[in-house]
């Protein structure tokens, strides 16, 4: 593995705006890009979103905090497919709504999982709760005010049996509760006009997906572990090298510790009732006593040790234009992720390098100044071009 924890990348559930029971299961790390490919305003949509009456299409939810794009990739595959992954084996329904769900699955030999809102809810609380997923910093983004309905009144039972470090935030008018995010994402009014206006969903348009909001913390390290000599670990007090070990740093900005990763991870386990668990989820700084995800302090050393290309473009002087204004590059992060419609029907790898290879193609052709041809708004995933109207 050669590159660092990602800074963002999200599974999402899209919602038809004109046809509310047709609904998409997809992953990306740039959901603003992703909506407007699948909206049609950009190359590269999915064939499965392309039919104008299903569009414009809205995210309902999305799901982020995964540590690199196969763990998304797995998540994704797991709530299309809940009747069929092994995931939700070792689940044990807490409440009767969702034990009524799992004993209601589809049979094993069927491909579609649950194709309703409130059933792509209750698979999303199932797979919270699974084994392999639980231990994950996940947060769950609740933008549909039918989706937040369901969650407050069915699914907020089943929730409660979630880890205390998976996080569920409703948006604005998608219901009553206000984000307890100390950084809540802004929720502007929705745009109800035509063309682009009426596909664009300011909320996600408001989410960072750079590595800008970890900036601080990086440089800080880079500070703290660039001195001569090289600083001792906190709890051990042995010298603590960049380039001769793994060094983690606090990330609060008048803390000064430095510690080994592995004593960090075992003085972190210390504080879990489970000392059985290798890897920890979150812990109280030894220094400053604030409480750290073990996921941010990973994603500053990977980003230090794996990231020059980002690190690059994080320290990079902004360019400026002919008025004085810097410029700043709207796209940040490619986005070659293609999905699948909620009819169960599987993308293959082959299909996915097809589609990856036909993205870099439409690049090369429009960055072409001798050959100009026109570019279709849709790039096909599947030879399965027909889209069912979902009931509920």
């Amino acid at each position: 593995m050669d590159r660092p924890i990602p800074a963002f990348y999200c599974v999402y559930l899209l919602r038809s705006t004109k046809s509310k029971t047709s609904l998409y299961t997809g992953s990306t790390p740039n959901p603003r890009r992703r909506l407007k490919q699948h909206n049609g305003l950009v190359t590269g949509g999915a064939s499965r979103t392309s039919r104008a009456k299903f569009r414009p299409w809205r995210m309902a939810i999305i799901v982020t905090g995964f540590p690199s794009k196969i763990a998304a990739l797995q998540f994704e595959w797991a709530w299309q497919h809940p009747h069929l992954t092994r995931h939700l084996r070792d689940v044990e329904p807490e409440s009767e709504d969702l034990r009524k769900f799992m004993q209601d699955f589809p049979m094993k030999n069927q491909k579609q999982g649950p194709r309703s809102l409130s059933g792509k809810l209750l698979s999303l609380v199932s797979l919270l709760r699974a084994q392999s997923f639980s231990r994950w910093p996940l947060q769950v983004d609740l933008f549909d005010p039918e989706a937040a309905d369901i969650w407050q009144k069915r699914v907020k039972r089943s929730a409660s049996h979630v880890t205390s470090h998976v996080s569920v935030r409703v948006h604005g008018d998608a219901g009553p509760n206000a984000s307890s995010n100390p950084n809540p994402v802004r929720n502007n009014e929705r745009s109800h006009g035509s063309g682009q206006d009426a596909a664009r969903q300011p909320e996600i348009d408001a989410l960072d997906v750079s590595f800008q909001p970890y900036k601080a913390h990086v440089q800080k390290s880079f500070e703290a572990l660039s001195q001569d000599p090289a600083p001792c670990c906190t709890l051990c007090e042995l010298a603590a090298h960049h380039d001769k070990g793994f060094a983690l740093t606090c990330s609060s900005p008048g803390c000064s510790m430095v510690a080994h990763m592995g004593c960090l991870a075992d003085n972190f386990l210390r504080e879990e009732t489970n000392q059985e668990r290798i890897v920890p989820v979150q812990g109280t700084c030894p220094k400053c006593r604030t409480n750290l995800l073990w996921a941010n302090l990973t994603r500053d050393l990977t980003l230090r040790m794996r990231g020059k290309a980002d690190l690059e473009r994080l320290f990079r002087q902004p360019r400026k234009r002919n008025n004085g204004d810097p410029k700043v590059d709207s796209e940040l992060t490619p986005d070659h992720s293609d999905s699948n419609f909620d009819d169960g029907e599987e993308c293959t790898d082959e299909e996915d390098n097809r589609n990856e290879t036909r993205s870099e193609c439409v690049e090369i052709s429009r960055a072409s100044a001798t050959t100009r041809k026109s570019l279709p708004n849709v790039i096909a995933n599947s030879d399965y071009d027909d889209i069912d109207e979902l009931s509920e």
